[in-house]
């Protein structure tokens, strides 16, 4: 942790780093924006690097089918407010796709 100062965050939040490979790290923000809802907002990723993360969310800490959903700021700065799945099975070029699919689908917007 460190890498970068942390900012105001609410007191429901936590700011953190996550080490995903040999030189590439993560950082993001968690919180419980809803009862019962985790959010977590992967900051300046590549597709392929929050596939990783995706991937070990779904298969680690939210297994049951359909739980790990996510958007991008875009999206919801264009006004999209759709809500994409993470695919209940499959490897990281499958998770990888689907986020690239979300973003390519933005960039129409």
């Amino acid at each position: 942790m460190g890498r970068r100062p942390p900012g105001p965050r609410p007191s429901e939040a936590l700011s953190f780093e996550a080490k995903i490979s040999d030189d590439v790290w993560l950082d993001g923000l968690a919180s419980t924006p809803f009862e019962g809802m985790g959010s977590i907002l992967i900051r300046n990723a590549l597709a392929s690097e929050a596939a990783i993360f995706a991937k070990w969310l779904r298969d680690r800490y939210a297994p049951a089918p359909d739980l790990v959903h996510f958007t991008s700021e875009k999206a919801m700065t264009n006004g999209d407010d759709s809500i994409w799945k993470i695919p209940t099975e499959g490897d990281l070029e499958t998770i990888a796709a689907k986020l690239q699919q979300h973003i390519n689908a933005t960039e129409e917007l």
